[in-house]
């Protein structure tokens, strides 16, 4: 039997947008289903890819550009989806 997770993955991404924000970035966070109770590997392997997506935000992205973080968890599937929109170049 695995180990289930309290909201690891909600805390991490809403701790993912606060350190975006402090970095400048506007940032909307979308959470869409039960956070709590996913298997501690899941939580874990999200937490990771959340972490790794902030960095490259920082990184390469458009601080002039919005970020859309969004989390999305049904019985079958967890999606996890960083979003940095470039501002539009001037025509």
């Amino acid at each position: 039997m695995s180990q289930r997770s309290p909201s690891r993955v909600g805390s991490c991404s809403a701790g993912c947008c606060a350190d975006l924000r402090a970095r400048g970035f506007t940032v909307s966070l979308s959470q869409e289903g039960e956070l709590d109770g996913l298997p501690q590997s899941v939580a874990d392997s999200l937490g990771k890819i959340a972490r790794e997506a902030t960095a490259n935000i920082v990184k390469h992205g458009d601080l002039r550009g919005p970020c859309t973080v969004m989390v999305s968890v049904d019985a079958r599937e967890a999606e996890l989806v960083f979003m940095n929109e470039p501002h539009p170049l001037p025509t």
